[in-house]
């Protein structure tokens, strides 16, 4: 798995992830913590 780059890798766990994950994710400073989701 570590094949994928890491960028990809954080992408699809965003996407399937639920929304607390996706926002400890933009918390880490990959997305901007404004733009994950808050459902």
């Amino acid at each position: 798995m570590s094949r994928i780059p890491t960028l990809i890798n954080h992408l699809l766990l965003w996407h399937l992830t639920p929304s607390v994950k996706a926002d400890r994710i933009a918390a880490e400073g990959f997305f901007p913590k404004g733009e994950a989701r808050q459902g």
